[in-house]
């Protein structure tokens, strides 16, 4: 078995993550399904999270969020594509950004 805990202090404005309200929709989602099912979704700026419901005798008790992640190593298209697409202007400091994104952990997808 093996555990895995990331302790992430952004140093990147909060604007970046998720909302509580993104939690709460995936919560709801997580409900709807069968109690073995995990969840896995992405936000806007390329931030990628997991997450599993919590059962118990078949009644939701929860969930628990993993992330964030990336399935692939942040290189300078990234970034200009967040930026892009997020319209971060004046660029909040594109080397901040990078800073943020390389501390993150890369998992790459099981073949």
């Amino acid at each position: 078995m093996v555990n895995l805990i990331q302790l992430v202090h952004p140093s990147f404005s909060e604007e970046i993550m998720p909302t509580m309200d993104t939690f709460l929709k995936v919560t709801e989602q997580l409900q709807k399904q069968k109690p073995n099912c995990c969840y896995f979704f992405n936000t806007s700026f390329g931030l990628e999270y997991s997450a599993i419901g919590l059962w118990e005798e078949e009644k939701f008790q929860g969930s628990i969020f993993v992330g964030p992640f990336l399935s692939n190593a942040p290189n300078l298209d990234f970034i200009n594509r967040v930026i892009s697409s997020n319209q971060l202007l004046p660029l909040h400091s594109r080397k901040t950004l990078q800073d943020f994104y390389d501390s993150l952990i890369v998992v790459h997808p099981m073949s």
